[in-house]
Parts: structure tokens; C-alpha cells; sequence
């Protein structure tokens, strides 16, 4: 008969996992960020409404920042994290079907809800010891360096091998990976 783990080893597993979440989010992130100039410039995109799509974003998420937060105040950290893995799946797919200025900009009104990095501070927040809380969130910023790098190069590979879609899909195909991620390993309340 097998024993369950102790709750140390229990915490640690969620903490892990956390962080291959944010930093698999952030590659599919830095992945966008890497296929979505070529993908404008062969939809006619200027410099100027290159610009406003970026701005566009960033104001997406400047507004559904607060609303993600009280979302995840009130559902926990395991729906906020499953809400933001879910955004970004829809956030890839339609970035895929994106054949026309409009449906590039429709794309980014998912983004409301991709906050993965906040939800799993959340989770790392309330997992970790008050004394080793510090440590605990700063592997976070590790993990948005690995994933800043690994996306952006993934990216640019796999544009320039198969296209911009096939990255699309690749970013959408590891999002659902996160959210099956959270869904298995991410607890509903604290541990």
C-alpha cells in the first residue's frame, strides 16, 4: 500500500511544476513575439499599425490585469492559472487563423486574461515558507529568462523552417500542455 508523500514533498512537486509552467508560458510568449512582425509585415502591416497592435496588448492586459487578479482573490490560484493557460490556447489558435489585419488584431483580445506569471507567484506565494518566500518567487524570474530565450529562438526556427503557423500551433500545442499541467498538479486550495 502506498503512502502519500509528505506535505514537503508535496509543496516542493507544486513549486516545480510551477515553474516549468511559467517558464513553458513565457517560451510560448517570446515564441508570438518572435513570428508576429513577419506575420504583420506579410499582412501589409506598416511600422505604424505594427505599433498600434503591440499597443493594443499591452492596454488588453494593463485592463484585464485587475479583473485577472480578483478573478484569482476569489476562484483561487489553480482557476486563475487554468484561465490564463486557457486564454493563451485560444490566443494561439486564433494567432494561427490570422489571415487578414482584423483577425491579427482579434487575436490579442485573449490576452485579457494571460497572466500566467501573477497566478504562479500566487501559487508560489502561498506554498512557500515565509522565510524562503523570497527565493521561492526570485526562481520565478529564472524561469522568464529561459523561457525568454528559449521562446525567441524556438520562434525564429521554427517561422523560417514552417511558418508562422506552425508555431502558432506548436505555442498552442504547449499551452495546453500548461493547462493540462495545472489541472494535474496545481492544487484547488493550499496544501
Amino acid at each position: 500500500m502506498a503512502m502519500d508523500p509528505p506535505p514537503a514533498a508535496k509543496v516542493k512537486k507544486v513549486l516545480y511544476v510551477t515553474y516549468l509552467i511559467a517558464a513553458l508560458d513565457v517560451t510560448w510568449l517570446f515564441l508570438q513575439f518572435s513570428i508576429t512582425p513577419y506575420l504583420a509585415r506579410r499582412l501589409g502591416f506598416d511600422t505604424l499599425w505594427f505599433g498600434y497592435l503591440q499597443t493594443t496588448v499591452g492596454v488588453i492586459q494593463l485592463l484585464g490585469g485587475p479583473v485577472f487578479g480578483r478573478f484569482a482573490d476569489v476562484f483561487g490560484a489553480r482557476a486563475a492559472l487554468s484561465l490564463s493557460c486557457l486564454a493563451s490556447v485560444i490566443y494561439f489558435l486564433l494567432l494561427a487563423a490570422a489571415d487578414s489585419a482584423l483577425l491579427l488584431f482579434l487575436h490579442k483580445l485573449p490576452a485579457v486574461f494571460m497572466h500566467a506569471l501573477p497566478g504562479s507567484q500566487m501559487v508560489v506565494t502561498d506554498l512557500s515558507e515565509n522565510n524562503k518566500r523570497a527565493d521561492a518567487l526570485a526562481k520565478l524570474g529564472l524561469c522568464f529568462g529561459i523561457g525568454m530565450i528559449t521562446g525567441s529562438s524556438l520562434g525564429g526556427t521554427l517561422s523560417t523552417r514552417f511558418g508562422e503557423k506552425f508555431a502558432a500551433y506548436v505555442a498552442c500545442g504547449g499551452s495546453v500542455i500548461n493547462l493540462l499541467l495545472v489541472l494535474k498538479f496545481i492544487p484547488k486550495q493550499r496544501l
